[in-house]
This record gives C-alpha cells, sequence and structure tokens, in this order.
C-alpha cells in the first residue's frame, strides 16, 4: 500500500467515524431546500412580464445570476469583461 492508499483509507475510517445516518439526512434534507429554492428564483424570473426582450437575454441574465448566488457557476456564460 502507497502512502495515498494509506491516506485515503485513513480519511476513509474518519469519515465514517464522524458522519452518522442523522448527519447524512440533515445534509440530505438542506441541499434538497437549496434546490428547491434556486428553482423556485427560476421560475420567478420566467414569469416575469417586465423581462419580455426578443432574445431573453435579460432572463437568461437573471438564471445565471440564481445559479451564482448557489454558488453554481457557470463556466465562460457570465463573462463580459
Amino acid at each position: 500500500m502507497d502512502f495515498y492508499e494509506a491516506l485515503c483509507m485513513a480519511l476513509a475510517k474518519q469519515l465514517t467515524e464522524c458522519i452518522t445516518p442523522d448527519r447524512i439526512a440533515l445534509c440530505a434534507k438542506a441541499i434538497r431546500d437549496d434546490a428547491w429554492e434556486a428553482l423556485s428564483e427560476i421560475k420567478s424570473v420566467l414569469e416575469k412580464r417586465e423581462l419580455d426582450d426578443q432574445s431573453c437575454f435579460s432572463r437568461i441574465e437573471e438564471i445565471v445570476s440564481v445559479f451564482e448566488n448557489h454558488s453554481i457557476t457557470i463556466n465562460g456564460r457570465h463573462d463580459f469583461g
């Protein structure tokens, strides 16, 4: 076993000792809640009547901003400078 494998095994052992099913459930709920919030925001953007430009640039810009607000990067899609 090389150093990398030994390190991976040691980290896995530590993680299994400190992560309980309750903690996993809490993390999963937080992820679901955040995903639902992001989808709700995107739905609101799509429903905005004041964003009515033909190419939907404003809507897409706001949707990209929602992703960024949730720390989801869209590589190369929001770099105008």
